[in-house]
């Protein structure tokens, strides 16, 4: 499938998603280096993030996904396929105890909305740059604490573009 079909037919099924052709990369990674991406998508919401999972899954077009690109060297020739920047998925708030975050969201700015609102056990994440879903995916961490001590359920999407509530099986970090 040519890129421009892929075009046509994304924002066919997706209408309000976001795409860019030939989207240069470097201004979103910290390096400020790297190509550009074939197709370049920003959903709004993760009802659009499972459609273009569920899309790029659909056509066997490979799809990278980029956090805030903290942690993250482009190569020059850039990314062949979709690239899914999960920028603006970066909303924060509390609900009694727990703080709930965005994937898109800077694990930093988690952080400091944490300490505003008086809740402890994200000390350890003040100093790192990257995303909430970056941080769960590696389990981030920093003088002594990390993402699976405090994390007590996570909402992720399939590479087929399922949407799964997982919670945490145990003290230890690990989620079922």
């Amino acid at each position: 499938m040519y890129i421009t079909q892929i075009v046509e037919q994304l924002k066919q099924e997706i209408p309000t998603l976001i795409v860019k052709v030939e989207e240069d990369l470097a201004p979103y990674t910290f390096t400020k280096t790297g190509g550009k991406a074939d197709l370049f998508v920003m959903p709004t919401s993760h009802n659009l993030a499972a459609k273009t999972l569920a899309f790029a899954y659909a056509n066997q077009i490979p799809l990278t996904i980029l956090g805030n690109g903290s942690n993250l060297i482009i190569k020059d020739g850039g990314i062949r396929g979709i690239v899914m920047y999960l920028d603006a998925l970066h909303a924060i708030k509390r609900e009694g105890t727990k703080v709930i975050a965005g994937c898109g969201a800077k694990i930093i700015d988690v952080s400091r909305f944490a300490l505003a609102e008086s809740l402890s056990g994200l000390e350890f994440a003040c100093g790192i740059p990257g995303s909430v879903g970056g941080a769960l995916y590696m389990n981030a961490g920093a003088y002594g604490g990390e993402i699976s001590d405090v994390l007590i359920e996570a909402t992720v999407l399939t590479v087929s573009g399922e949407l799964l509530h997982l919670k945490k099986r145990s003290t230890r970090g690990k989620i079922s």
